[in-house]
């Protein structure tokens, strides 16, 4: 059995925004979906389908270069 942790515990900030969902299948947008920064978009890892980032998500690469 494993343990698991609150996210406060492990010290991982709290996002003050709504998650991006896909239109089609209201997955959610996740570390196995595509992206393109550049243009903006994503890609459902589930539907295919490919979204625009909502207008609030900030759209920069946690590790720059």
């Amino acid at each position: 059995m494993v343990d698991f942790l609150p996210s406060h515990a492990l010290g991982i900030p709290a996002v003050a925004r709504p998650a991006a969902r896909c239109s089609s299948c209201s997955a959610f947008l996740n570390p196995y979906c595509k992206v393109d920064l550049q243009r903006g978009l994503w890609q459902c890892c589930l539907c295919n389908l490919v979204s625009k980032f909502p207008s609030e998500q900030p759209l920069h690469s946690p590790n720059p270069g």
